[in-house]
């Protein structure tokens, strides 16, 4: 998604899966680490560190169950690399 000019929402999902990894006691698998911290990296580039911060922090306080809701399906995923 960050590759695809979707910085908010990259930022937004990052967060929310840190999030739910913490709720669960569940760290980042070390074979997704690297990747998890690039697109972190590129999509605070893209948004600016204050920007960034914001987005990061509204998603992280998001009720678990509404972070469930708000994952988007392999269609919507689909619909996004189509644009």
């Amino acid at each position: 998604m960050v590759a695809q000019q979707q910085a908010e929402l990259a930022a937004r999902l990052l967060a929310a899966a840190s999030a739910l990894r913490a709720e669960m006691g569940t760290p980042v698998r070390p074979v997704d680490q690297a990747t998890v911290e690039q697109a972190v990296a590129a999509a605070r580039s893209i948004l600016g560190e204050e920007a960034f911060a914001v987005v990061w922090a509204e998603a992280q306080s998001l009720p678990v169950e509404h972070i469930l809701s708000t994952i988007p399906s392999t269609a919507a995923f689909a619909t996004l690399r189509d644009r």
